[in-house]
């Protein structure tokens, strides 16, 4: 998961942040299915942040004192 955030940085700043939010879910599909491979958990991950990325945003920023 590291590397590919190092990746998407590489290619922009912006596009690594969404990746970041994308990947959010990764420890937490892990622990619920310990038998997944890292690729199917990122997998996993992307597919249940699809459309709450913008909501995982602003939760972040609300834990930081900005809204």
């Amino acid at each position: 998961m590291t590397i590919l955030i190092l990746l998407w940085f590489f290619v922009l700043i912006v596009p690594g942040i969404i990746k970041t939010f994308s990947y959010a879910q990764v420890y937490f599909v892990l622990k619920d299915h310990p038998n997944y491979s890292a690729s199917k958990a990122i997998k996993e991950s992307k597919k249940l942040m699809k459309s709450f990325k913008w909501k995982f945003f602003l939760l972040n920023l609300s834990f930081g004192g900005f809204c």
